[in-house]
């Protein structure tokens, strides 16, 4: 019951926010992103297994660490981390370069992380757009994955 409720909320999510990209006209901006975002989420966990893995038998497979990543389970767990720290760090990066580009931010400090952002009403910068376009995408690609691709 608590799924359908959950799946409910999430699909009234991904309608509202639909509505707004399309009368914004960014959709094609979003999709875009959501493809860049699951192609980056690929590349860095299939890495992060990669190296991962090779680090865990080659340098730290004796005492005191025993191979920490020969179970699949702390594998994945590894996988997850640094994608989160991939994500967390280009974020910043991000975040950095769209606020060094306009401090209109700390006028409508209000706006920040609504719609209005993205309805171009002339108040928020373009770089400032592109930052809640991504973060959006990381949220909706994040979302679908754990959802219905990643298995607990």
């Amino acid at each position: 019951m608590i799924e359908l409720l959950l799946d409910t909320i999430f699909a009234f999510e991904i309608i509202g926010t639909l509505c707004v990209l399309i009368v914004s006209r960014t959709i094609f901006h979003f999709l875009i992103l959501c493809f860049a975002v699951a192609w980056l989420v690929r590349i860095s966990m299939g890495l992060s297994r990669t190296m991962g893995r090779h680090i865990s038998k080659n340098f730290m497979a004796k005492e005191p660490f025993n191979d920490p990543l020969k179970s699949n389970t702390t594998l994945r767990q590894f996988e997850s981390q640094m994608w989160q720290l991939i994500i967390h760090t280009s974020m910043s990066v991000m975040e950095l370069w769209a606020y060094s580009k306009s401090m209109e931010f700390l006028k409508y400090p209000s706006h920040l992380l609504n719609a209005e952002q993205l309805l171009g009403d002339g108040k928020i910068s373009d770089p400032i757009k592109y930052l809640c376009l991504t973060q959006l995408a990381v949220w909706f690609v994040t979302l679908i994955s754990l959802r219905f691709f990643e298995v607990a």
